[in-house]
């Protein structure tokens, strides 16, 4: 197809020599050179700079693609003119033009209609757009276009070399009606210190479909970025040191972010998202380590965020996830899931609101070095159907997790017919410390423990864990039954009882008959008109 470039037009006779920001080039009149219609016939010169750029003097690391429906003034400012018809040929020219250290290529407000994708194989270099977030601020810039899988919009990658470097994608909006990925770094080249800012994605609700393929995505940020209506948001392949901020999303058939490879030091802050009980929230697998989930508002999700593997591929290592809002998930609001034999580890939950959750709020398994903290979790189990039997605000499920804390926590169902059976569910029996947790409400107990269980539970609203009280065994008897108001059975070596007065007739007192509800304090004879007194202390 005829494609159409502007380029400087000048008669200049010989050759001579300028200089430009103190750079000497060699400009010489080419008519044979020149072609500011690609493919017509013209004799007007150009102004040719030795090397491999061909554009406007002064202006050496920067190209300006003008769009076909820019404004007269872009297109006479622009040194590529795009004509409304694959577009991508223009911005390509531009990308292409810019020496192998990069340089911008500067997008006008407007639409490119793209029938293929943009390539980026060299380092340092900006693709960037006009930010048209309406009111006074300029139109912004579009890529429209149907782009089918294998395909996507935007790669950065070189087939040729191990490492690229110094990507910035700024201020624009890709819409693509096709299923064709939006943008993709790798996976032949590992990506550093790049960024992409102010990108808007709208799909066409294909499941596989990623707005952002980031197979390789080290030291880097994504910021200021919108998604709307595909598979997935970000599909991680491998990440290190990186940053992802700000990023609304809705509508996503398969979550925010899907994770795999090896994750570290990544840090993921201000997702607002409505998922519409599509897809997953915030999906952490792979090999993780040092990872931050913080800040977040994720409403109706299948689960709010979930990490760790159902596969031997290892746990993760130094999670935390804290001050997340997640609001009505069909699943658990957060669930970290593991093998036996590839634990999770050093597990942060702090701070976190978790709201009319379907399931559990927080569900665990199989983890060591846990801490549940400071968590609000409202109104859980709201699904009652017949495969979900164990609706609770926190499940812990390891069968040997050690070092587990789950402390100052509230676990509330204030609804007129209670969905929530338990406030906790602690399934482990190597121990655990359970202590100063808020819970009301629960159907069936507000904690269930796993029978064994050896570690520490104590001072837990809703939950009585120690009582005490007086007792008398009056005349005529020679044992009184005590209410311990216990929310288990305590064992006898729990229970101390102390007389408070002589014992009347009675010289010998012991405790039998412990149970659910109740224990026994017993005397050798009837103690006389005067009774027998005592005190007494329960704890679980």
């Amino acid at each position: 197809m005829l494609k159409r470039f502007l380029t400087y037009s000048s008669r200049i006779v010989p050759p001579v020599l300028i200089a430009i920001f103190g750079i000497v080039f060699l400009v010489r009149a080419s008519p044979s050179a020149t072609t500011t219609n690609v493919g017509e016939n013209s004799t007007t010169p150009s102004v040719i700079i030795s090397g491999s750029l061909q554009a406007k003097t002064g202006r050496a690391a920067t190209l300006v693609v003008a769009a076909s429906n820019g404004t007269q003034s872009s297109k006479e400012q622009a040194d590529f003119v795009a004509d409304g018809r694959d577009d991508q040929v223009e911005i390509q020219a531009a990308i292409d033009a810019l020496s192998s250290s990069g340089g911008t290529v500067q997008l006008s407000e407007g639409t490119f209609n793209l029938s293929s994708g943009i390539v980026i194989s060299s380092d340092g270099l900006t693709l960037k757009g006009q930010a048209g977030q309406g009111g006074n601020k300029a139109p912004g810039t579009y890529f429209e276009t149907a782009i089918d899988q294998p395909n996507s919009v935007i790669t950065v990658n070189d087939i040729g070399r191990e490492v690229q470097a110094g990507i910035t994608l700024e201020d624009f909006w890709i819409r693509n009606w096709g299923n064709g990925d939006g943008i993709v770094f790798g996976p032949d080249s590992a990506i550093f210190d790049s960024r992409i800012e102010g990108v808007n994605f709208l799909g066409n609700a294909y499941h596989l479909q990623s707005a952002f393929l980031l197979n390789s995505f080290h030291s880097s940020v994504a910021t200021d970025i919108s998604i709307t209506n595909t598979g997935i948001g970000f599909s991680l392949g491998g990440s290190k040191r990186s940053v992802f901020s700000n990023i609304m999303a809705n509508d996503l058939f398969d979550g925010i972010f899907d994770t795999q490879g090896t994750l570290e030091e990544l840090v993921i802050t201000g997702v607002v998202a409505d998922l519409n009980h599509h897809g997953q929230g915030i999906r952490i697998r792979g090999i993780t380590r040092n990872v931050l989930v913080k800040d977040n508002a994720i409403y109706r999700p299948n689960s709010g965020i979930i990490a760790g593997q159902v596969r031997n591929e290892g746990g993760v290592d130094n999670l935390t996830i804290t001050n997340n809002l997640i609001a009505f998930p069909k699943d658990a609001g957060i669930r970290l899931e593991a093998m036996p034999e590839d634990k999770n580890k050093y597990i942060q939950i702090i701070g976190n609101k978790i709201i009319s959750g379907s399931k559990e709020g927080i569900i665990v398994d199989n983890s060591d070095n846990l801490q549940i903290i400071d968590n609000q979790i409202i109104n859980p189990g709201q699904d009652s159907g017949a495969g979900n039997t164990r609706r609770s605000g926190i499940s812990i499920d390891n069968t040997n997790g050690r070092n587990i804390t789950i402390t100052n926590n509230q676990i509330i169902d204030d609804q007129n017919s209670a969905t929530m059976q338990y406030g906790i569910y602690y399934s482990n029996t190597s121990g655990g410390y359970i202590s100063e947790n808020y819970i009301k409400g629960s159907s069936l107990s507000g904690i269930s423990l796993a029978d064994g269980f050896t570690g520490v539970i104590r001072n837990n609203y809703g939950f009585a864990t120690e009582n005490l009280g007086t007792a008398t065994v009056n005349s005529d008897s020679t044992y009184v039954d005590v209410a311990h108001g216990l929310a288990m059975t305590p064992s006898l070596s729990s229970i101390q009882v102390t007389p408070i007065s002589n014992l009347g007739n009675a010289s010998k007192f012991w405790i039998s008959n412990v149970g659910a509800s109740t224990f026994r304090i017993n005397v050798n004879v009837d103690p006389g008109s005067s009774g027998a007194n005592f005190s007494w202390l329960a704890k679980i």
